[in-house]
């Protein structure tokens, strides 16, 4: 009961040593409070000392918070580490506060120390509230966590204690490691950088080898995506952790690189271990089991908040992640190396492109995904991007995106001019074509046939009522690829564009040309939509006319400035057709009215 008292009144001479700030004082009284403290004491010191850190923190007394950190971290290294473990747990489960959760985690990693891994069940829970914490954080606050948890696990977990674990729990700390590597996407890619190495050693620890890791993962991933692990669904550490290690081993490699990796692995095996980690990031209708949200769990508002910030990032971290993979290419990715996991790629992409939104510009994340497409096909030899755009404007689909498929058609027109461009001397030396998928011979596949084709039909098969103004788009640049031909056949003839003219005037059996029948059909067409729009106008200016009150009024000037805008996209598209009308016939007689 004396010695109770005594420290009890150490702890109130503490208090008043650090109201005055008298630190040479405090320190001294706090090794005297070591000395003089039993296991009996600790529930009250271990609180007395954590409320300081705590009212430190808030105040950012750097000076008082070492004292105070020096003094707790000398009491858990003397005394019961079982008990002492268990109440700083239970401070580490509760802390709110950033800076005291740190500062008393390293006291916990000297009780956990003593206790050993050989009791890893009495340590497990602080694993645990390390991730509580890291998943509500973001920028310096995360990068802190982050740092704090690496130190932690590697002052508790060495290569030589690591054999006293059993199988599951080294499975918990993979897992638990990979959602921690996780969420270095979300802070500075600087600071990333420099818990990236730490990570990786602290994950080979615990497992056989990272590769090996790298496959289970993947195996796991798609055969219980949605199993919950440890208190987190599969997808919400494998997909974010393993795109991170996979950026770092392929783009970010340190000198150490060799320690984790296999480097015999080529850029292409790379890619392909890259993709069906992406391939399921992209799925939207995924995005509840990447952000670890169970069936039966809604957030809060900020907590909300805070996925949704991270699902925009952890998508467009992905999508920056194979855009800079793919730059070393040019041209040189070919036809046979798009296999069907590589193809899946572009798919994923592809949907994130044509997403839907409902502001005025495009997200940053779905111009990322189309800037993302771009490069694969720069990346590819001429003929590998005449199959993908193929693909992409195959007439099999039951839906189509209308401003996609103008902008595909139009880097189709881009491509076409630079292979054409080949045929001149100049060029030939220019590009340096060594095989023959980079030659001007392309032009003469099945593929360029297969695009015009695709190209070339009106109204679509799959949706033969939609209305011409909402196609417009993809009109026009269907309309401006027929004019780059036939101008380029007229002005500088060659034998690739010849080919092209030659097949998109075709006839054969005494019938049209597709080429032909998609004029005609479009003309028709677009004829009919401008009257209908035109006697839409009339009748509203009548009404106007005739309009008694203001809501009236309002409500028929701006359905009218509808139908004047509509009107203006319909005679752009009737002016281009005339045009392109006009270098058809310059170029070779057509066969229909």
């Amino acid at each position: 009961m004396f010695e109770a008292e005594s420290v009890r009144k150490v702890c109130s001479l503490i208090d008043e040593y650090a109201a005055c700030r008298d630190i040479t004082s405090l320190e001294e009284q706090l090794t005297y409070l070591c000395f003089l403290l039993k296991d009996s004491d600790l529930p009250y010191v271990v609180e007395w000392l954590c409320n300081w850190l705590e009212k430190l923190c808030l105040l950012d007394d750097n000076v008082m918070l070492l004292a105070f950190e020096k003094g707790l971290c000398k009491i858990s290294s003397s005394c019961d580490c079982d008990e002492c473990l268990l109440l700083l747990q239970n401070y580490l489960s509760t802390s709110k506060n950033v800076g005291c959760f740190i500062r008393i985690l390293k006291p916990v990693s000297l009780c956990a120390a003593k206790v050993g891994l050989k009791y890893f069940g009495r340590t497990r829970e602080v694993f645990l509230s390390c991730e509580k914490l890291v998943n509500r954080l973001s920028g310096n606050e995360l990068f802190s966590a982050l740092s704090a948890s690496s130190d932690f696990f590697c002052n508790f977990i060495t290569p030589n204690s690591i054999t006293l674990l059993n199988s599951a729990d080294r499975s918990f700390l993979q897992h638990h490691t990979l959602y921690m590597v996780s969420m270095l996407i979300y802070i500075n890619s600087d600071d990333s950088k420099k818990l990236l190495l730490p990570f990786t050693r602290n994950l080979s620890v615990v497992c056989e080898g990272l590769y090996t890791l790298c496959l289970s993962s993947c195996k796991l991933l798609f055969t219980s995506p949605d199993l919950v692990l440890y208190g987190r669904t599969v997808a919400s550490c494998v997909v974010p952790g393993w795109l991170q290690l996979l950026h770092y081993f392929l783009i970010d490699h340190t000198d150490e690189l060799c320690k984790f990796w296999p480097l015999i692995f080529t850029h292409e095996y790379g890619i392909d271990l890259l993709c069906p980690f992406v391939c399921f990031l992209l799925d939207t209708s995924r995005r509840k089991l990447l952000l670890g949200i169970s069936k039966n769990y809604c957030p809060d508002s900020t907590q909300q908040s805070l996925c949704n910030d991270r699902y925009i990032v952890l998508r467009r971290f992905a999508i920056d992640f194979i855009r800079n993979l793919f730059k070393k290419y040019r041209c040189s990715l070919h036809l046979t190396w798009w296999n069907p996991r590589r193809f899946s790629l572009l798919d994923a992409l592809e949907a994130v492109a044509v997403e839907p939104v409902s502001a005025e510009t495009l997200p940053n994340y779905i111009t990322e995904a189309i800037s993302c497409i771009e490069q694969l096909l720069s990346s590819s030899t001429h003929l590998a991007r005449f199959h993908i755009y193929a693909r992409f404007l195959e007439p099999t689909k039951d839906k189509v995106h209308h401003g996609w498929r103008g902008h595909v058609i139009t880097l189709f027109k881009n491509h076409l001019h630079e292979v054409i461009l080949m045929h001149t001397d100049d060029s030939k030396e220019q590009f340096g074509v060594s095989n023959s998928e980079n030659s001007v011979d392309v032009c003469y596949s099945d593929e360029v046939g297969c695009i015009f084709r695709s190209i070339f039909q009106y109204p679509l098969p799959f949706n033969p009522q939609e209305d011409i103004t909402d196609e417009s788009g993809w009109l026009l640049s269907a309309l401006n690829l027929a004019m780059y031909v036939f101008i380029r056949f007229k002005s500088c003839p060659s034998p690739p564009i010849s080919h092209i003219v030659e097949f998109l005037t075709n006839t054969s059996d005494g019938k049209m040309s597709y080429f032909s029948e998609f004029m005609c059909s479009l003309k028709s067409c677009l004829k009919n939509r401008i009257a209908q729009c035109q006697a839409h106008i009339s009748t509203l200016h009548a009404t106007l006319c005739n309009a008694d009150n203001a809501i009236e009024t309002n409500r028929l000037t701006s359905e009218l400035n509808v139908q004047e805008n509509i009107m203006l996209r319909l005679r752009l598209l009737e002016m281009t057709l005339r045009q392109t009308e006009t270098v058809h016939l310059q170029s070779k007689p057509t066969d229909y009215a």
